[in-house]
């Protein structure tokens, strides 16, 4: 895999005076992790806060200084071992997960995705998204959404919940169910992202119902992200449907 951007011995210095030559987790002084005896530390090392293999960069601002043993325990720490190893990390809005994850994101991009079933419209959507941002944390609609909206899902939560954490480029899924609400609003209260983008037809306060959330906790709103023709999970199905009763009729 290509590492994009570099850093500097100097840029590297400079970041470890910013936090008082420590480590971000754990506070331990550098003095102490090189001249502490009978210890596994032996310096500070230089953490990726999003991994490379999620998308993130070798530059300065993606970079933080962590002792050896808090570099090694970082995904068990933020419930992030999870398998395999390509998946993004699942999690819940009020985990403790989440609350630790939150300030390590840098700038955040959100977006919601029912993905019942993901199409080319919903990939579009989230591979653009990640351009205006470091992080790109994705709301998957819960059960009760897509019944209110056809009737019932055509796959689980959970399992939509999974397809998505697969994309490339995706950072952190959450599965979002509120019953009786049709928005992802709660949500957004939660994550504070810096842009909530939405593809589609989706424009302008009449048919994007965060708008106004959006506005009160200034979170910029993007429109128009990825492919501009117009994609639906339910005609997919709705054709799958009208396939599977003619080749039924045929058959009978």
């Amino acid at each position: 895999m290509s590492t994009f951007g570099n850093h500097s011995p100097e840029e590297w210095e400079s970041v470890k005076k910013r936090f008082n030559y420590c480590c971000a987790e754990c506070g331990i002084e550098e003095s102490a992790l090189i001249f502490q005896s009978n210890s596994q530390f032996s310096a500070l090392t230089r953490d990726h806060i999003i991994p490379i293999s999620k998308g993130g960069t070798d530059l300065i601002n993606n970079i933080q200084p962590l002792c050896i043993s808090c570099n090694a325990k970082k995904r068990d720490h933020l419930d992030l071992d999870f398998s395999p190893e390509f998946l993004a990390p699942i999690v819940t809005l009020h985990s403790e997960s989440f609350q630790e994850i939150r300030p390590r994101l840098g700038k955040v991009v959100c977006t919601s995705c029912p993905a019942d079933p993901l199409h080319p419209g919903h990939l579009s959507c989230l591979l653009e998204s990640k351009r205006y941002g470091n992080s790109l944390v994705v709301i998957v609609n819960g059960d009760w959404f897509l019944t209110n909206k056809k009737g019932r899902p055509f796959m689980p939560l959970e399992v939509r919940s999974q397809i998505v954490a697969g994309i490339r480029g995706v950072d952190l899924v959450v599965p979002f169910e509120i019953e009786d609400d049709t928005t992802v609003c709660e949500a957004l209260k939660v994550i504070q992202p810096h842009v909530f983008t939405k593809g589609g037809d989706r424009t302008d306060p009449t048919n994007i119902p965060e708008w106004e959330v959006c506005e009160d906790l200034g979170i910029e709103i993007i429109t128009g992200v990825g492919d501009s023709k117009v994609h639906s999970s339910s005609n997919l199905l709705e054709d799958w449907y009208h396939r599977r009763i003619n080749l039924f009729m045929e058959q009978g």
